[in-house]
């Protein structure tokens, strides 16, 4: 019994020595390398800056931080997230959502401060930094949110549009045509018909969208969209949006998983 109350006493006795052994955070002497994760973050048109390129600092449910090779001290929230690149992670990230728990847990590893950033922390980074406060990615409220000629370049792309969109009122046409129906008729979303080929190719035709919706009204199913599709396995680059003002937006599960709120 001595023995044993000796054992706890010491081992004790060390944890609490080596908790105060050592600088504090504060006392620490800040990392100048940039030898750390890189990530690269996109955000949709309209917002300042564009892209953020840099190393990952930090990562939460909120968004992340990055310095950027110019030593600068930003934060993103995913919700600006247009795309992301986080070297080391396969995962894909962006479509201005939270990832999923696990990509996040994996995010956080691969960052400078898995942790997150505390206030204390947030200080030194920017006083090294020379900033004042971080700097955060936000919509640009310098420049109109709509130029006429892209004005004009939508509305010449919606008259296509609905040129096209005509014949495949006749789901019968959307069939000789190649499309196929994937899912079933889901609530709030009806029936998506894919092009396959169309689907899997790289190079956007702005007058043939890849996908086609429907609902079915009694026995007759009635033409309520078209929609522009990219085929993407982890994080890749995406091809321009189809015109000016827009952007693309990520579904990385099935049609029924998307339907029951499942993100």
């Amino acid at each position: 019994m001595t023995r044993l109350a000796i054992l706890v006493f010491s081992v004790v006795s060390f944890v609490m020595s080596a908790c105060t052994w050592g600088p504090r955070a504060s006392e620490h002497p800040m990392i100048r390398s940039a030898s750390g994760t890189e990530i690269r973050l996109y955000m949709p048109v309209g917002f300042q800056p564009a892209s953020v390129i840099g190393e990952l600092l930090a990562a939460d449910s909120a968004g992340v931080y990055v310095r950027t090779g110019q030593g600068q001290i930003v934060w993103v929230r995913h919700a600006a997230i247009r795309l992301a690149r986080v070297e080391h992670v396969d995962r894909p990230i962006g479509g201005y959502r939270v990832p999923d728990d696990q990509t996040l847990r994996e995010i956080r590893l691969h960052a400078r401060f898995p942790q997150g950033v505390s206030d204390e922390l947030r200080q030194l980074l920017l006083k090294e930094a020379g900033q004042s406060e971080v700097m955060i990615v936000r919509p640009d409220t310098s420049s109109s949110q709509q130029t006429d000629s892209t004005a004009t370049e939508q509305s010449s792309l919606l008259d296509e549009l609905r040129s096209f969109a005509q014949p495949f009122q006749d789901v019968n046409h959307a069939i000789a045509s190649g499309y196929r129906m994937i899912g079933p008729d889901m609530p709030n979303m009806g029936e998506h018909w894919v092009n396959p080929r169309l689907a899997v190719s790289r190079e956007i035709e702005r007058s043939r969208p890849a996908m086609l919706t429907y609902v079915v009204k009694g026995n007759v199913r009635v033409l309520t969209g078209v929609a522009y599709t990219v085929v993407v396995s982890g994080p890749t680059e995406l091809p321009d949006p189809p015109f000016a003002g827009t952007h693309w937006h990520f579904h990385q599960n099935t049609i029924l998983e998307e339907a029951a709120g499942h993100t």
